[in-house]
């Protein structure tokens, strides 16, 4: 079957402190929520939840995971597992003190762990036609667009012959960004604290999840 358009929506969790001692995480997390079909079965109930509690009288003028109430939470993961809203999860997950010093820097490992990220993706989805890619803004503002220009070489890589656009949105502009913001914090808090609460609301929409460094054992701190 062939597929129009496809639309990603890229995130990732953790930070890129590598210090012995420093950061917040032990693991950096990317991500993707994937809809091949209409993006709107998944924007609308997003927009629908957000308006009726601003409707109530909550101020909230965007989903966040990290930051969201947990009866706020319990609502989006209402949505998120609901089996009529089809779209995949798919995850990259590197344990940071596994990671050399040479791809610690965020134009090296941001493209590397996408590109991997979404070989898994595409290996899977050969029928779509068109991609449209859209990741919340990029770390480090200095390195942008040395990060999007070796993002975007990698695409064409592993898409030769395939029209794709790539855009790097504020997620409070895009309701696939702060869905894949909520799905990546769930697989973080499994993985950072094993916390499998979230995790077990989208288990089922995860189609991969694969810890980059599994196979290694040397520690870098």
């Amino acid at each position: 079957m062939v597929v129009g358009t496809g639309y990603m929506f890229i995130d990732e969790a953790g930070d890129y402190d590598f210090r012995p001692g420093g950061g917040r995480s032990k693991y950096l997390i990317w991500g993707s929520v994937i809809i091949t079909g209409d993006p709107y079965i998944l924007y609308t109930p997003f927009s629908k939840l957000k308006h009726r509690l601003n409707s109530t009288g909550v101020d909230l003028d965007r989903f966040h995971a990290s930051e969201d109430r947990q009866w706020v939470r319990d609502k989006v993961f209402e949505i998120l597992s609901d089996k009529n809203i089809p779209f995949e999860n798919d995850f990259v997950v590197v344990k940071k003190c596994k990671a050399n010093s040479t791809i610690r820097d965020p134009v090296v490992l941001y493209p590397k762990m996408a590109y991997y990220l979404l070989r898994y993706i595409f290996n899977r989805h050969h029928e779509i036609e068109k991609i449209v890619i859209f990741t919340d803004t990029l770390p480090v503002r200095k390195k942008r667009r040395a990060i999007e220009k070796s993002l975007k070489g990698n695409i064409k890589k592993l898409l030769p012959n395939k029209e794709f656009h790539i855009y790097h949105h504020s997620s409070r502009s895009n309701f696939g960004l702060q869905a894949i913001d909520y799905c990546a914090w769930a697989v973080y808090r499994e993985w950072e604290s094993d916390d499998l609460r979230s995790y077990k609301l989208i288990q089922a929409k995860i189609k991969s999840e694969f810890d980059i460094f599994r196979s290694g054992e040397k520690r870098y701190y």
